[in-house]
């Protein structure tokens, strides 16, 4: 699991669109796909319900959140930090 991974999870946990997200984070929609694969591999839960036109968070998915949002949110205090 790396910080990327995590980012483009909770980017796309937001827009609920593969599409979108890899549109918006200026990556092919294959990545975002393969990171969020990675993650459902590491994590052993699924983590969207993907339907036509878009996804939604399972409640694992939903769980995995919460966490993600912590990670992240300590890895910018740290490099504000540091900086």
């Amino acid at each position: 699991m790396n910080t990327e991974e995590l980012k483009t999870f909770i980017f796309l946990s937001k827009v609920k669109n593969f599409t979108l997200a890899a549109e918006q984070m200026f990556i092919a929609q294959s990545t975002v796909t393969n990171r969020i694969a990675e993650l459902e591999s590491e994590t052993g839960q699924k983590l969207f319900i993907r339907r036509q036109g878009g996804v939604e968070l399972t409640e694992e998915g939903q769980l995995f959140l919460s966490y993600a949002l912590r990670i992240n949110e300590l890895e910018e205090s740290f490099v504000r930090e540091v900086n």
